[in-house]
């Protein structure tokens, strides 16, 4: 049977913040990527609304809702930039 909303929620808190964005950017590209989206070649991101981005995407994928500066801040901890 499907989880309830609940349990998916719960799920989805157990996730890594990687894990969490690989499936909020393969879940908004394949819904047209308003506001995030893969890049073409697969080998990275564009945030198009950083407005749509904070106030609904993250809180929707996310366990918390927080600031884009923040989100920026956990992707700096999860790539190596160099």
């Amino acid at each position: 049977s499907l989880p309830t909303l609940e349990e998916a929620a719960i799920e989805s808190h157990k996730k890594s913040f990687p894990e969490l964005l690989k499936t909020m950017l393969n879940e908004e590209t394949k819904a047209g990527g308003k506001a995030i989206s893969w890049l073409p070649e697969g080998n990275g991101f564009l945030v198009s609304d950083q407005n749509k981005l904070e106030k609904q995407l993250i809180p929707k994928y996310f366990k918390e809702k927080c600031l884009f500066q923040s989100f920026v801040r956990k992707l700096y901890r999860c790539v190596d930039v160099n």
